[in-house]
């Protein structure tokens, strides 16, 4: 378990504090359930955002993963309304 780790957007933009974190040696997770910018071109009201979504980057390897009970960290900088 680590404590008090912070994290930040691509950027360092929005550092929030992770009070409680566990550590594995291996994430069993694979880059086909990584969000990627194409998917945005779906939906018209997100177009604006794809500039902001960083490139997919393959040859990365996933480390971190921030469960979704964690509110804080999934916390919307920006709302798009649908159209």
């Amino acid at each position: 378990m680590v404590s008090d780790d912070i994290v930040a957007g691509i950027n360092g933009e929005n550092p929030i504090e992770i009070p409680k974190s566990f550590t594995k040696d291996e994430i069993p997770v694979g880059h086909s359930q990584t969000p990627k910018r194409y998917v945005l071109f779906r939906w018209t009201h997100l177009h604006t955002a794809k500039h902001d979504m960083p490139a997919y980057l393959p040859d990365r390897t996933i480390e971190l993963l921030i469960d979704s009970n964690y509110v804080k960290a999934h916390e919307p900088s920006q709302v798009i309304p649908s159209a």
